[in-house]
């Protein structure tokens, strides 16, 4: 019994000086798909940072992440795509930094914000012996998606957009979409 109850109180202290709210990867899997793509929520994390993978790709780059609004957290939703059916995925996001389209979280009371930024990997060249190759997504690939939300609001659902062709012949991409009724809860926000 003394055993456990320290071992309870070393994970609080862990989860206070890590600062962060971890929701999600429960039991079963829950797959979400509009019949061409399928993904798993794997978690969602409530900060007061971006996760270290997205500072670290923006630390070298001429785009500067903003920074985060007072009584704000950053919301990051961490998703893998399990599945994708006669498709070719060329960007889990749909190019957020190229298009006014992006992927959206609502909230608990129903106000909805937009991605700010987010990562995918990995890529795999269509002809990896080309460098004019088009690079897709695959199965297996994970997604960070990164919103900012008042700190006293919890996610509730999310739209994720992807763009893709049916062949590689297409000239054009198309906007596809998976809906994600309900994210897993945050009951209680730890800053960091």
């Amino acid at each position: 019994m003394r055993k456990s109850a320290i071992l309870i109180t070393s994970f609080l202290v862990l989860a206070l000086v890590l600062g962060a709210v971890s929701c999600g990867g429960g039991e079963k899997d829950v797959v979400w798909s509009d019949g061409q793509v399928s993904i798993i929520v794997d978690k969602v994390e409530k900060t007061n940072t971006r996760p270290p993978q997205i500072e670290e790709a923006f630390s070298s780059s001429t785009v500067k992440l903003p920074k985060l609004a007072d009584g704000h957290k950053y919301v990051s939703v961490y998703v893998t795509i399990s599945r994708i059916e006669n498709v070719h995925i060329l960007d889990a996001l749909f190019l957020p930094l190229l298009t006014e389209k992006r992927s959206t979280l609502q909230d608990t009371e129903g106000d909805t914000y937009t991605m700010q930024v987010g990562q995918v990997s990995p890529f795999e060249s269509s002809d990896p012996g080309s460098s004019d190759s088009q690079r897709e997504v695959t199965e297996g690939a994970t997604c960070i998606i990164v919103f900012e939300i008042p700190q006293n609001r919890e996610p509730a659902s999310l739209t994720l957009l992807y763009s893709f062709k049916e062949t590689w012949e297409a000239t054009s991409a198309e906007l596809g979409q998976v809906e994600i009724s309900e994210l897993p809860k945050c009951s209680q926000v730890i800053g960091r």
